[in-house]
């Protein structure tokens, strides 16, 4: 474990998605921030740091267990019920993170290469699927729905496609609970169709390898905090899952 005497401190105490969030805007300041020897301290959850290693991109920024310390670094500091883009929100978030530290950048898109991580590709098995769910359980309320109804959802639209999903639901559909979010980011670069609640596995179909493979992300959406669109190209805001019900009729 490595601390930086003289770094930025910053902090996020919430989900997996919100670190992977500032994880994903790190990678764009890498080449200034490792020009300049600046080093970013980034305090969260023990638990989402294996996950948040295949996403950092620089040798300096450095994971640490969590404590409040330095800058908030959190999307729920934002706006979220301005109407505006998610990805514009996140953007001004972020923004505000470099002009406090006096980092002469500003961050205009979300979207993220592989090329821009420090992991160049993942290699994992192709299970041969043709649409991904992400059916994690979200932690911050993005999605209200009845775990029973998608669940029934997800059995009856695996009799006439080949489906895996990020949380167990029988023996008959391939599960992803076990792989990293970077995993199951490479698997989506192989399937047409992705259904995914809007929880932290989601932040992995921001990669452009993904947008360009793929014809139609629908995002699971109903957060009561928050009335944000989304302008990521191949992404639908679904609203609830009967919004989904289209799918059981091809």
């Amino acid at each position: 474990m490595y601390t930086y005497i003289n770094g930025i401190e910053a902090y996020c105490e919430y989900g997996l998605g919100d670190s992977l969030i500032c994880f994903i805007f790190f990678s764009q300041i890498k080449d200034y921030i490792e020009s300049h020897n600046i080093h970013i301290n980034y305090y969260c959850n023990a638990a989402h740091h294996r996950n948040l290693d295949e996403f950092n991109s620089s040798k300096n920024v450095h994971l640490l267990p969590y404590k409040k310390k330095g800058y908030h670094l959190w999307q729920g500091t934002e706006n979220l019920k301005s109407g505006k883009y998610i990805e514009d929100i996140l953007c001004d978030m972020f923004n505000k993170f470099l002009a406090f530290h006096r980092i002469p950048i500003v961050v205009y898109k979300f979207e993220y290469c592989d090329s821009d991580l420090l992991i160049k590709s993942v290699k994992i098995e192709n299970p041969g699927i043709d649409t991904l769910i992400i059916n994690s359980t979200p932690k911050s309320c993005q999605f209200s729905h009845d775990k029973n109804e998608l669940n029934w959802f997800i059995t009856e639209l695996s009799k006439t496609r080949k489906i895996a999903v990020t949380e167990y639901i029988n023996d008959s559909i391939i599960s992803l609970h076990d792989k990293t979010i970077r995993d199951v980011a490479a698997i989506a670069k192989t399937v047409k169709t992705i259904i995914a609640i809007n929880t932290g596995p989601s932040l992995g179909l921001y990669n452009s390898e993904v947008l360009d493979a793929v014809d139609n992300i629908y995002l699971l959406d109903n957060a009561p905090y928050a009335d944000y669109i989304f302008k990521t190209r191949k992404f639908t805001k679904i609203n609830s899952l009967g919004g989904m019900y289209f799918m059981l009729n091809r």
